[in-house]
Order: C-alpha cells, then structure tokens, then sequence
C-alpha cells in the first residue's frame, strides 16, 4: 500500500532502504543511520502536525455539542469536520490532519518501480515482445510438431490403403485371367457342341436317309411288325411299276402313341436308297389313293421346313439338302386331300 507520486511512492510498515527524495536522489538513507539531514526539520514539522492536530480535537470537543462525534469524525480521516449545535447555531470547522505529510515524514520512502524513462519502456516492450515472441514459437512449434505427427499417420495409412489396393488389384487381375481362361473355355465348348451336335445331326440323317413314312394305312388291333411290312409292300407295290420283295424291307413298325379312331403312320426301312427314291416318285399316285407319303426328317429338318412354313414358303429335302420353294411351284398343289403329321410325331421313333 502507497500514495503514488511521479517518481518515488511511499510505503508504510517497512524499513527496506530508499533513495532520498528530489535534492538528494542517489543517497541511500535509514532511520537506523546516523548523520541524515531529516532529524531538525523532521522534528519540527512533525511537532507543528501534532500540536496542529490536538489543537483541532480540542477545538471541535469544545465547539460540537457531541463530542464523541466530532472526535470520531476527525479520527476517520475527514479532511474537514462539520459539527452543529443542537439548535441549529453556528457552523464550526475542525482542522484535519493531512495523513500525506505524515507519510512523506516516516522517511521510508522508495522510487516508483514504474518505467519513467523511454529507454525502459522500450526495453520493457523489447522484453515483453521477446517473451511473446518465445510463447507463440514454441507453441507453433508444439502445433507444427503435432501437425507433422498426423501427417507421418496419415502416411502410413496411405502406405496401407495403397497395399491394400495393389493386392486388390493383383486379386483382379488373377480373376480377370481366371474369367478370360473360363471363357475361352466356354467358346470351345461351345464350338465342340456345335460340332457334336452337327456329328449328330449327320448321324441321324444318315440313319433315317433309306426310312419312308406311309399316312393313312388303315392299322390293325394289336398289329405286328410282319403285319405292317406286309401292309407297307400290298400299298406301295399298288402304285410302282417294280413290285417291292420282301426282303427289300428290312423293317417296318407303327409309330407314336396309339389312340382309339386313328391310324399311326407306318414307317419301313427299305434295303436301297433307290427303292426309296422310288416310292417318293409315286407321291401323286399315292394322294389319289388317300394315302400321304414322306422322308424320315429329323427334328432340326422338321423344324426348318415348319419355319420355311411359317414364311408362307414350301420347304423339302432331296438327298439330304434343304429345298425352299413358293408355294404356287409345289408339284402336288392341285391335291384335294391334305396329310397332316397330326397323327404322330413323326420322327420321334428309335432308329432301327
């Protein structure tokens, strides 16, 4: 605690050296010393203040009409004291002491600790500046230290993202190799297929080229094989110049499903393609005889011929070649009677 002035303040309760104030700055004084120059006027001065200040108590005890008030009030440290009689006489002012002259007479007195010169101000913001300057790059420091730890994270991760990926990538490429060999695999397959089917195609062709299928031959209960041989040569030799033997058939059964009011077409294999070729010629001869006469197909022929069919077109095999006609160039167009395969599928019969 002090009262401030421009260059020096004044503490109270210490005895801790101090310069001398004004005429004597860089002097180094104690009430302890010896020698010091305050002792006369310190004296008197503080003699004057005391005799000023009972003169004053006693004045205002003597003109208050309280004079426990006035006391008290001038003991509180009123620069000046008001007291008033009870009926409302005079005004009467005690002096008060001024504490400030007191303080500057307790001679423990020491320089303002504030800056007073420019020089110390700019060396207190040189220091000031300094400090902060060493605050904000540690702290920066501390920041661009945890910025570099993040980064060195990050980069890491990136590292294993990166590895992840590139064993990803050489997953995708095996499968991708793994794809391309299945699919090639799958063409050939698919080519063998083909193939196979096309073999297949041949072999039943082949196998049904000396077959010849008679519509309309009224059929027997419980007819036999040698019945419908007998049937097939008794229809057949009806219309060609040269009777067939039988030893020119080498088969001939019924086919499909048997059902009550229908006759199942009869199919024969004949011993020659020639005796074959020969019964197909007697196709018109056949039609006025209301029997229908056609090669053994197979179901891929069948399904080409239905297609032409589909197109308004006639469509028929001659030595196992495909021929597709308009309708109105069909040799037999003029026939009453129409032959359906409705009665049996035909060629769905075991090649024998």
């Amino acid at each position: 605690m002090g009262v401030e002035l421009a260059v020096y303040r004044q503490r109270v309760g210490t005895f801790a050296a101090c310069y001398r104030p004004k005429l004597r700055r860089e002097v180094l004084h104690h009430p302890e010393y010896e020698g010091i120059e305050l002792s006369d006027r310190t004296f008197f001065n503080a003699l004057a203040l005391i005799v000023m200040y009972a003169c004053g108590l006693i004045w205002m005890c003597l003109l208050s009409p309280n004079c426990v008030c006035a006391l008290q009030m001038a003991m509180m440290g009123q620069h000046a004291g008001y007291c008033f009689r009870e009926k409302g006489g005079n005004l009467s002012v005690a002096y008060d002491v001024d504490r400030s002259t007191i303080l500057m007479l307790g001679g423990d007195i020491e320089l303002n600790p504030g800056p007073v010169e420019w020089e110390e101000i700019n060396e207190a913001l040189k220091k000031l500046n300094e400090s902060l300057f060493e605050r904000m790059t540690a702290e920066l420091t501390k920041q661009i230290g945890q910025v570099r730890e993040e980064m060195i994270n990050m980069t890491s991760e990136m590292k294993d993202i990166k590895q992840e990926m590139l064993s990803i990538n050489n997953k995708l490429q095996a499968h991708e190799g793994l794809i391309e060999h299945i699919s090639d695999t799958t063409h050939e397959l698919s080519r063998r297929m083909e193939e196979l089917e096309q073999h297949v195609e041949e072999q039943e062709t082949r196998s049904r080229r000396d077959n010849v299928i008679l519509h309309g031959v009224p059929e027997e209960t419980h007819e036999t094989p040698e019945k419908s041989e007998e049937k097939f040569i008794e229809t057949v030799n009806a219309v060609l110049a040269v009777p067939l033997q039988k030893a020119d058939i080498v088969r001939a059964h019924r086919i499909g499903k048997q059902q009550e009011g229908r006759d199942r077409p009869l199919i024969a294999r004949l011993a020659k393609s020639s005796h074959k070729h020969a019964v197909l010629q007697k196709r018109q001869e056949l039609r006025q005889k209301h029997v229908g006469v056609s090669g053994d197909l197979t179901v891929q022929q069948r399904k080409k011929i239905q297609e032409a069919r589909d197109d308004g077109k006639f469509a028929y095999y001659k030595g196992g070649v495909l021929h597709v006609e308009e309708r109105h160039s069909r040799p037999d167009s003029g026939s009453q009677r129409r032959f359906t395969r409705s009665q049996a599928k035909v060629g769905n019969h075991p090649t024998e």
